[in-house]
């Protein structure tokens, strides 16, 4: 992306896109440029936006600089929000929206560093040291930007937790339910471990 290699992570992050967008848009072959092009909707010019803010209107623009948040990402919340028609949209809807953006950012952005008998260590250095595979590191060590880790933990084998959850008539593993409902394994996983069941969990990022 402009000449930087990027995880799709990384660019949902810089472009201020949910992750579940760019991995949908991925899927479907988009590529490049086409990752971050801006969502659209039918409803309202841009100029004639504004963001509620306990009853005082502000575009988004003026909204968005006033606390210090990410324009593009501030316009992607409004248009998700967005009904047909509708030109205001609620500042704790969007503040709402970006919080749930930001925690399932969080499931796919592991903390670059880990601790391991009291040193810090890379992922790299981890499975050089313990004789592993770079993909056993990846699945065995924590995100959410907890960094402790225990080399029993590491080499132990898992036990697979097979949770299952029931959407209308229908009985899913979690992995199931990610690819039925189009969104990333991290993401239901994510939301599964902060208590989210149901519908909560299947709820769309795009």
């Amino acid at each position: 992306m402009n000449g930087e290699k990027l995880s799709l992570s990384q660019i949902a992050c810089q472009y201020g896109f949910a992750v579940g967008t760019i991995y949908q848009r991925y899927r479907n072959g988009a590529r490049d440029e086409e990752l971050v092009e801006p969502l659209r909707h039918s409803a309202g010019k841009a100029n004639q936006l504004s963001v509620d803010d306990g009853g005082r209107l502000m575009s988004i623009s003026a909204y968005a600089l006033h606390y210090q948040l990410n324009e593009l990402a501030v316009r992607n919340a409004f248009r998700y929000l967005q009904k047909e028609g509708e030109t205001v949209i609620k500042a704790d809807c969007i503040r709402r929206y970006l919080e749930e953006i930001q925690e399932d950012r969080h499931a796919h952005m592991p903390s670059k560093t880990l601790v391991m008998d009291d040193q810090e260590i890379t992922r790299h250095q981890l499975a050089k040291r313990l004789g592993v595979n770079m993909k056993t590191i990846r699945d065995r060590t924590p995100r959410d930007g907890e960094r402790l880790v225990t080399k029993e933990k590491l080499l132990k084998e898992k036990r697979r937790i097979n949770h299952r959850v029931k959407i209308g008539n229908v009985t899913y593993s979690l992995p199931e339910l990610a690819d039925a409902f189009n969104l990333s394994v991290e993401t239901v996983y994510s939301r599964w471990k902060r208590g989210k069941r149901g519908e909560e969990l299947i709820k769309p990022v795009r």
